[in-house]
């Protein structure tokens, strides 16, 4: 996706609390085990499996881990999945 949405700095500013919630280590990245704490806080259960697909899916640079300009992708990847699409109400 190219032609991802823009977020206002109120939304980068949440994506860097988020991100650094996540980064339990402060290392910068969010890898597999953090990824898997944040989400099991969310009351959600994934597989090892299904960790390393979400984390393979935002993964530009192979590291294995979400760097915060990946994470900042996958939100806007999120907001322009849930944004009406205009083509549809006309």
């Amino acid at each position: 996706m190219d032609n991802l949405p823009r977020l206002t700095e109120e939304e980068l500013d949440l994506c860097r609390k988020a991100f650094q919630m996540f980064d339990k280590d402060g290392s910068g990245t969010i890898d597999v085990r953090e990824l898997k704490t944040a989400l099991n806080a969310l009351g959600q259960n994934p597989t090892d499996e299904e960790l390393f697909v979400m984390i393979s899916q935002v993964d530009e640079d192979g590291s294995k881990e979400i760097e915060f300009p990946e994470f900042v992708k996958a939100i806007q990847i999120n907001k322009a999945m849930s944004a009406p699409d205009i083509a549809l109400l006309m």
